[in-house]
């Protein structure tokens, strides 16, 4: 049996030959009702909440998860919110984690004066109340990020996404213009525009959170514990063992 975490890993598994029969739907998944409990209970202190992290009560803020390196192309989110700026001040960034790239994108957005605020590493216990400041997450990564859980996490707490075409999660999670929206590996022109539209339409955006987290119904614990059991289930025809020579 083959175990598919989404709609990528089933064409990969048919293209080598596995039988439609014989793949599991076993998505990746986090605790959904943990991330949408826990950011209905902060949402009134989302006013409080941005003030500690020296966020505009009204600004539209996109937002950047994960560790500061190539794969994740963080530096693609500083130069296109600095775009975006120029053509809504209201925009602002966050950028939550860390790692090698952290200087080199502070150096940027200090020398240009882009409005960025950096966290540094959140844990779980932590990081939605990044997601409640936040009206939306990006993320830029190239063809490693193989699924990308935080677009599940962002989701669970309604937020839309806005993911590159080469991160695994898109075709199974964003819907353009529903969920969130998908723009080609690199552009970050395309990335700017698409923050700039969403950021004109907070209550869009509130509609296409509300959608996200939808979504991610069937992309839960349950339905991957579900797709072991049924791998398990599914008799298998008796092997016929041959004497070598």
């Amino acid at each position: 049996a083959c175990l598919a975490p989404g709609k990528g890993y089933r064409e990969y598994f048919l293209h080598y030959g596995a039988l439609p029969e014989r793949i599991f739907f076993v998505p990746h998944a986090v605790d959904n009702r943990r991330f949408q409990i826990e950011a209905q209970c902060l949402e009134p202190r989302r006013s409080q909440l941005r003030k500690e992290k020296d966020l505009h009560e009204n600004a539209i803020v996109f937002m950047f998860s994960g560790k500061f390196i190539l794969k994740k192309r963080p530096m693609d989110f500083v130069c296109a919110i600095e775009r975006a700026v120029r053509q809504n001040p209201q925009i602002q960034g966050l950028m939550v984690g860390d790692g090698p790239l952290r200087a080199q994108c502070e150096q940027l957005v200090q020398g240009r004066r882009i409005p960025i605020r950096f966290t540094g590493f959140l844990n779980q216990s932590q990081i939605i109340k990044a997601y409640v400041v936040s009206d939306a997450l990006v993320l830029p990564s190239d063809g490693g990020e193989t699924w990308g859980l935080v677009v599940n996490e962002a989701m669970a707490c309604a937020r839309t996404c806005i993911v590159s075409d080469r991160v695994g999660c898109g075709p199974d999670l964003v819907i353009p213009q529903k969920t969130g929206f998908i723009f080609p590996l690199g552009d970050v022109v395309a990335l700017a525009d698409s923050m700039v539209r969403f950021s004109v339409n907070p209550e869009g955006l509130i509609s296409m959170g509300i959608d996200a987290r939808s979504r991610l119904k069937n992309y839960s614990v349950e339905t991957a514990v579900d797709g072991v059991i049924q791998s398990l289930e599914t008799p298998l025809e008796p092997r016929v063992w041959h004497a070598s020579a």
